[in-house]
């Protein structure tokens, strides 16, 4: 009998954090499921750990590093169940529920193709906005990689993710993809994900690829005559981010390296729609609520999981 659902978490040398996040997916209620493990060729000791403390999980590991996006597509490839959710391996459920109502919103409507799960982040300052949040069930510009749902069909109809992007930035390529598919990315419903954002980081990586990406992004899916403003738009305000004058040969370089992947890349431009363009420019995206005063603990383990 096939599972449904499949979650699946990307990781590597978070071991203490990952375990926080698989208790949490393995308290979930919704049966039967499954949760894969992708280690990205950890030197901590993660995949034996986490046969030896969750032997119900497929772990794969991988001898050298492959990078997050490439694992979640594998991550499409390998789940059985047609909804495929996942969450940071810094991040966990705070409610059994959590999987098992997003389920049944697929379920409901077989032209959704992605829900992006309520989230919190509460070692970030809330961002303004954080308060209003849109209702369940509305539509989004697309999801954050931390805290979302896809149906396993939609993606591997769209083509997955887009490998070269690396590091971040593959979910709203995917999303207008899915939209253009016909497809729908709402809002969930219930308790939040709650993301840690591991202090673990390289700010100066993640700088990097979020230029790069963005134009990259502009490059493959702006139609005409949207592209050339909003492609510019975007270089110069990546451009101008925190500018200082320390870190102006950094933006710089940033910018005109994205420019040279724009043109390495330019061969896989299939814009979108105008139309589909246009009510992607007018949607919200998926942000953060505002952290609570007392912060949810993970998910336990359900003593009896109960089908969908």
């Amino acid at each position: 009998m096939n599972p449904a659902a499949s979650i699946v978490i990307t990781t590597r040398n978070r071991r203490e954090e990952l375990a926080t996040a698989l208790e949490s997916c393995f308290a979930q209620d919704c049966a039967p499921l499954e949760v894969l493990v992708f280690d990205d060729a950890s030197t901590d000791g993660t995949s034996d750990f986490v046969k030896e403390r969750f032997p119900e999980a497929r772990v794969f590991r991988t001898e050298a590093r492959e990078g997050l996006i490439v694992l979640r597509n594998r991550g499409f490839r390998e789940s059985r169940g047609d909804i495929v959710f996942s969450i940071d391996d810094d991040a966990y459920y705070t409610d059994r529920g959590i999987v098992g109502e997003a389920v049944r919103m697929f379920k409901d409507n077989d032209r959704i193709g992605a829900i992006a799960l309520p989230f919190i982040e509460p070692r970030k300052p809330m961002p303004a906005g954080a308060r209003n949040l849109p209702a369940p069930g509305s539509d989004l510009r697309s999801y954050r990689g931390c805290a979302h749902a896809v149906r396993r069909e939609a993606a591997l109809k769209a083509g997955g993710y887009r490998e070269f992007f690396v590091h971040q930035g593959e979910e709203r390529d995917l999303c207008i993809r899915l939209r253009q598919e016909g497809y729908r990315i709402v809002y969930g419903s219930g308790a939040p994900v709650v993301h840690m954002v591991s202090p673990t980081r390289d700010q100066g990586r993640m700088d990097f690829f979020g230029v790069r990406n963005t134009l990259l992004f502009d490059m493959l899916n702006i139609p005409h005559p949207y592209f050339l403003a909003r492609w510019g738009l975007d270089a110069i305000r990546l451009f101008v981010y925190k500018l200082s004058v320390r870190s102006l040969p950094a933006r710089f370089g940033y910018v005109l390296q994205g420019f040279r992947d724009c043109l390495g890349y330019a061969r896989f431009r299939h814009p979108v729609s105008t139309d589909v363009y246009r009510r992607y420019r007018s949607l919200p995206g998926h942000g953060p609520m505002a952290a609570p005063p007392v912060l949810q603990h993970p998910a336990s383990r359900a003593p009896q999981p109960r089908s969908v």
